[in-house]
């Protein structure tokens, strides 16, 4: 689920501060206490990504998240809104899996995570993933957080919905 939030998202990339992603970045929520901030913007799509340290399941997190998220009018979505009939993380919760990091070394990391979609009245679509991983064969480490926001404007969410290989064709 986790590499759900990557669909449309390849290529190379800007990177931008929070004030030049005006567009909609209220739906894109840096929380207090989060470091290595980025926002970047490509084809049309806003990304926020940062870490924090927090407990898992991350609750006060989620918690502001969705707090803020409704306030502002957002709906959480039951199923991906780019793969429809695939459950968010509002129905099932955290997911835990094996990821092999990189297949040279055949590190393989323990990843939990949490993603999950909103949409507004207009269409547009914010995506969330949190994120704990360690190495498999090392101690675990629950308490640092990696969080991935992407906002897509609802023509270009509806533009890779409805393309076959799910990106914005050139």
């Amino acid at each position: 689920m986790w590499l759900a939030l990557a669909v449309g998202i390849e290529g190379t990339q800007v990177v931008h501060t929070k004030d030049s992603c005006h567009t909609h970045a209220d739906a894109l929520i840096q929380l207090p206490g989060a470091e290595n901030i980025s926002y970047d913007v490509y084809r049309g799509r806003v990304r926020l990504t940062y870490s924090l340290t927090e407990d898992y399941p991350a609750q006060k997190s989620l918690d502001q998240i969705r707090s803020r998220l409704k306030t502002l009018g957002w709906t959480p979505l039951d199923d991906n809104y780019f793969m429809p009939r695939v459950p968010t993380s509002h129905l099932t919760g955290w997911q835990e899996f094996e990821d092999l990091i990189n297949i040279n070394t055949e590190v393989l990391l323990i990843v939990h995570a949490w993603s999950a979609d909103w949409t507004n009245t207009q269409g547009d679509i914010v995506m969330y993933g949190l994120k704990y991983s360690y190495p498999k064969d090392g101690q675990p480490d629950l308490s640092h957080l990696q969080v991935f926001a992407v906002y897509f404007p609802s023509v270009v969410a509806e533009s890779i919905r409805q393309s076959p290989n799910g990106t914005l064709s050139d």
